[in-house]
């Protein structure tokens, strides 16, 4: 009688309770009826656990209606039949648990065990690259940003410029911008449409010659008060002679005059040794 209140005691799936069982049945005389009862309880406690483990996964409609049945339970105050929602959609009692637990969860903490943290896959990007290949084909001197603008209002999605550059990337669009057409070029412009303008980089001296070429004569005014050579020449050479008290091999000096009415004097090169 005891064996039998023993076994029937038993949780059903329960693998905590077989080592009380096997030390009942072995402190006992067992008889081959026991050893019978007790074959069987073992071999259906691990179908039972293999069951649960290899639990096929639910689809999203039914889980959506499990959802739907616990949720109408709980807003008419009533506690949920658990095993009877898992018999009519043909499911384990422990994944209505887990659904049950999902639910109060977050209705308790406002967190969706479901949604995973991080970036989330944006919808119709398939229809916005082909869109934008399209685009670039036609208009290739947009930049990202004015992608990111056609995109709103072809879309209705804003898209950062970070997004659309991996858009171009997977889906190996060509960005003429970023690659061939614009390569050489580290300067541009842009203008409120989005449209770039490469702008041509040209040497520094040349640059500075195109710009002295460009101003009119009588333009320029120095900001040093009018003098002559020969007073600038005294005036440099005690400053410099009295500045330092070792003997100084050569000292190169390079004047510009402004004020001079001969071009050819306005740039004297004046090289003396000092001792």
């Amino acid at each position: 009688m005891f064996l039998y209140l023993k076994i029937k005691c038993k949780a059903p799936g329960s693998h905590s309770k077989f080592p009380k069982i096997v030390i009942a049945l072995r402190g006992a005389q067992c008889r081959s009826s026991d050893i019978h009862i007790h074959n069987r309880l073992q071999s259906t406690a691990s179908s039972d656990i293999t069951q649960r483990v290899m639990a096929r996964t639910l689809e999203k409609e039914t889980v959506t209606a499990i959802e739907r049945a616990i949720l109408t339970a709980q807003k008419a105050g009533k506690h949920a039949d658990l095993h009877a929602i898992a018999s009519i959609f043909n499911c384990t009692y422990q994944s209505v648990c887990y659904i049950r637990r999902r639910l109060e969860k977050h209705q308790r903490t406002g967190i969706d065990d479901r949604k995973r943290s991080g970036r989330k896959p944006l919808a119709g990007q398939e229809r916005m690259a082909e869109s934008v290949k399209t685009l670039l084909a036609q208009r290739p001197e947009l930049d990202q940003k004015a992608i990111s603008n056609y995109l709103f209002d072809e879309f209705g999605v804003r898209v950062c410029q970070a997004t659309i550059s991996r858009m171009l990337k997977k889906n190996a669009i060509p960005h003429k911008i970023s690659n061939k057409l614009y390569k050489k070029s580290k300067l541009f412009t842009t203008d409120s449409e989005g449209k770039v303008t490469p702008v041509a980089e040209d040497n520094s001296r040349e640059v500075a010659a195109s710009a002295l070429s460009s101003l009119p004569n009588g333009v320029y005014k120095s900001p040093y008060p009018p003098t002559n050579m020969l007073s600038a020449v005294t005036t440099f050479n005690n400053h410099v002679a009295g500045s330092y008290d070792q003997n100084r091999a050569a000292l190169a000096m390079d004047i510009t005059f402004h004020d001079s009415p001969n071009p050819e004097t306005n740039m004297v090169n004046y090289m003396t040794p000092y001792s």
